[in-house]
This record gives C-alpha cells, structure tokens and sequence, in this order.
C-alpha cells in the first residue's frame, strides 16, 4: 500500500487512516474502534456517530486467533537445552555473515546469554541464536601485561650518599666546557620576501600637481 501511494503521489498517511478505520473479517471491528471505541474522522463522509465498544464475543475472537496463531508456531518450534557458564559454543556475529566461536560467560535469563568471543569482546545473545559445539575455544587475552610492584624490595634498597667531598676543579673545567658547548651558533638568516598579489600601478591625478600634499 505504501509502494502504490509513492507511484500515485499520494499521501500514505490518509491511506494507513483508511486501513486502519476498515472493519476486520474475525471481529467485526476496526483496529481503532477496538482501540479508541469509535472511528476516527477520515476523508470519507459519514454520520455514524455511535460508538462501538469491544463486547465479549468480539474478545473471544480476538483470543481464538491467537490461541490458532500459537498452535502453528508451536508445531515447528521446540525448547532448546540450555547452557553452562564456559561451553564452547557458535554464535551469530552479525546477520547474513558467518558465525563465530566463542564461550557462554554468563547466563542473564531463561533465553539470554553473555557469550565471549575468541578476541574478548563480550556480546549478548538469545538462545536461538547460539549452537554449542565440541572445539575448544581460546580466549585471547587483549589486555596488556603490567608489571607488578614488589614494595618488600624498595622498602630495603638505600639510597647511597657520596661521603668524599667533591673536586672543586674538576667540577670548573665541566662547567667551562658545557658553556663553551652551549654556545648558539648563527646561522645566516635570508630574509624571504613574502609572495603577494599583483597591482597596478597607482598615479596622483594631473589637477593636483600644482599643490603640495
């Protein structure tokens, strides 16, 4: 409907107010009178002021046909066994790609799991998207290594004081020679004469030469 309203350049929300204001085949009712208990106001012209509200039968049919709609799905579909924190299992990464292997981490409810992939990155996942496998899965550790601390051995290392005094002549000459080192040099600095614009040529005009400006 939304496809036909695009080629006829229509407006698709008064086509979705129609449908929605149609009667249905098991109740009798349109979704908005079952909702709101009267049709809401359309591009057709009525006078149908009274309004419907949702008796019993029209519940009960409502009820039959999903009791119908779950007796369909209930043929093919079937309760999964569940999962262990640890087993290896294969999950789907992103849809219409390949699945991945990874590890059940941890169980959140009844269909949802916490599922750990060979990289480490965690992801949740629902039952049926998951099918355990026998491959042992590794887990890379992507963490870096930090090293730890051994506060036993600085609390025993000294700290080691110089108990000759020092030589004072020594200690001229290498200050005499960090100086000379640290001297700047000059460097001949050319000077660049910045790029700019071409202009014209500007002149006084003829009548003003007769005054000083």
């Amino acid at each position: 409907m939304i496809k036909k309203t695009l080629q006829d350049g229509r407006d698709q929300y008064e086509a979705l107010l129609e449908l929605r204001n149609t009667l249905t085949q098991k109740t009798g009712l349109s979704p908005t009178e079952i909702m709101f208990g009267r049709k809401t106001r359309s591009m057709i012209p009525s006078i149908n002021t009274e309004q419907k509200v949702p008796n019993a039968k029209t519940t009960e049919s409502r009820s039959t046909r999903k009791q119908s709609v779950k007796k369909c799905y209930d043929k093919r579909a079937k309760n999964l066994p569940p999962l262990g924190s640890g087993d290896s299992v294969y999950f789907e990464h992103k849809q219409g790609q390949h699945w991945k292997l990874g590890k059940v981490k941890e169980r959140l409810s009844e269909r949802a799991y916490i599922v750990k992939s060979q990289e480490g990155v965690p992801y949740r996942r629902n039952r049926s998207h998951m099918r355990p496998t026998s491959v042992n899965v590794q887990i890379r550790d992507v963490s870096p290594q930090r090293e730890l601390l051994n506060f036993d051995n600085i609390s025993e290392t000294k700290t080691s004081v110089p108990t000759e005094a020092p030589n004072t002549a020594e200690l001229q000459m290498n200050s005499d020679n960090l100086v000379s080192e640290c001297e700047p040099i000059e460097k001949e600095q050319k000077r660049v004469n910045p790029i700019t614009r071409p202009k014209r040529t500007t002149r006084e005009p003829a009548y003003l030469k007769d005054y000083v400006l």
